[in-house]
């Protein structure tokens, strides 16, 4: 198995995915990856992005499901995507600075990143989850 990735899980209804990494912020980096490519976003390189978000610390699985909901609320409020972001953490909050690109368009929608079995495992080899995604 590769250090850190993701694939789609079959789903009945909804979509879903697999993320491993070695490390927490890797495995948010690895979420926001492989829920872009189940959206199917391209992107204008020639349209550079920045953003800034701060999340309440919370369980691992409140962060995630915070963060990728916020992803798909910028996607379709303002068309952005993201693909580098920098993580600085204190007791508080997770500040996350964000870069990527406008967004020409997307094949599907995501209503929303759900708590539906989410469970994030950490292991020898990192952490690993499946997220579940509303469509």
């Amino acid at each position: 198995m590769k250090y850190h990735g993701y694939e789609e899980v079959k789903h009945n209804a909804d979509l879903a995915l697999r993320v491993w990494a070695p490390d927490f912020h890797a495995l948010l980096i690895q979420s926001a990856s492989g829920m872009y490519d189940l959206i199917g976003i391209l992107h204008q390189r020639e349209k550079p992005v920045a953003h800034s978000l701060e999340l309440p610390n919370g369980s691992p699985e409140e962060i995630l499901v915070d963060f990728l909901n916020e992803l798909v609320f910028l996607l379709e409020e303002s068309n952005q995507a993201f693909d580098q972001f920098c993580f600085l953490e204190d007791d508080a909050n997770l500040s996350i600075e964000m870069k990527g690109y406008q967004v020409s368009s997307y094949h599907r929608q995501i209503k929303a990143v759900t708590f539906h079995n989410l469970e994030i495992k950490e292991g020898s080899k990192g952490f690993e989850t499946t997220i579940t995604f509303d469509i």
